[in-house]
């Protein structure tokens, strides 16, 4: 199908929908766009250190499909700034359902998508190298004091396993006269275990230098940010310090280290925009 016919072919669908509308009712979704950049001094996932220095772009689409539930996509990017031979990038497709007034349960699917992940794996047969995951994740959230949430997923590709609960507080400093600013304190726990780390089949011999990562391990944190809303909070800037640590002496990583530190501070800013 050549250009002209491609356009006629997509002019000819908006009619078609913008005719649906007007005669038969046909109500057409409202879409929501949340977009966001954020930088990071350190980049910590799960309780160990993946690489320094990282932006992270985002956009999310949701749109409310039936009664009290939402769909929405996106994409998130973690490129480094040190190091510009990381990247990873997380496609995700999920739904939400609120329940109750005060509850809500979430559910989705993420595909992990990493470049340059092994370059550190020369010694390995490809066929054990996997490059890239999925991930399903299911998740019960309270509109309650301190806004608990618990969230479990599973990464196929690792037979990973993680819990992960969190909390945080919002607190309006409008309340003490300063107008569009807020403090959010948070602070989760979580442990992770993993039966087939980044993917590796047949390395996972006994006595390998893999053997060691075999078990699972508890990771905690907490972070207290500043919070001004722009444009009756469309916009919203966020900057603050972040703090992330594990019980594990040794954690999987991108470039596989051989010890984890134990504790990690941080800073983090970000620009969030909502339509």
């Amino acid at each position: 199908m050549n250009t002209n016919k491609k356009l006629m072919a997509t002019l000819a669908g908006i009619l078609s929908v913008g005719f649906l509308h007007a005669e038969c009712g046909f109500k057409l979704p409202e879409l929501s766009l949340d977009t966001s950049c954020r930088f990071d001094t350190e980049y910590v996932y799960r309780g160990a250190k993946l690489n320094q220095q990282v932006f992270s772009p985002k956009i999310e689409i949701s749109t409310s499909l039936f009664d009290e539930g939402d769909i929405y996509f996106g994409n998130k990017a973690f490129l480094g700034v040190k190091d510009s031979r990381f990247a990873k990038y997380d496609y995700y497709l999920g739904a939400s359902y609120e329940f109750a007034d005060i509850f809500a349960v979430d559910a989705g699917l993420i595909h992990h998508k990493y470049r340059n992940r092994f370059s550190w794996v020369k010694s390995l047969p490809r066929r054990d190298v996997k490059r890239h995951g999925e991930e399903i994740y299911l998740g019960f959230i309270a509109d309650v004091f301190l806004n608990p949430s618990v969230y479990y997923s599973y990464d196929i590709t690792q037979k990973r396993h993680n819990l992960e609960g969190k909390a945080n507080y919002l607190y309006d400093l409008s309340s003490v006269g300063a107008n569009g600013f807020a403090v959010d304190l948070f602070t989760k726990i979580g442990y992770d275990k993993t039966k087939r780390p980044l993917g590796l089949k047949s390395a996972l011999r006994s006595g390998s230098v893999f053997d060691g990562f075999k078990k699972g391990y508890f990771y905690y944190g907490a972070g207290a940010d500043i919070i001004v809303y722009i444009l009756r909070e469309s916009v919203k800037i966020q900057t603050g310090a972040r703090y992330e640590g594990a019980n594990a002496k040794k954690i999987w990583t991108a470039k596989l280290s051989e010890k984890n530190h134990k504790n990690f501070i941080w800073f983090s800013t970000s620009v969030e925009c909502n339509f």
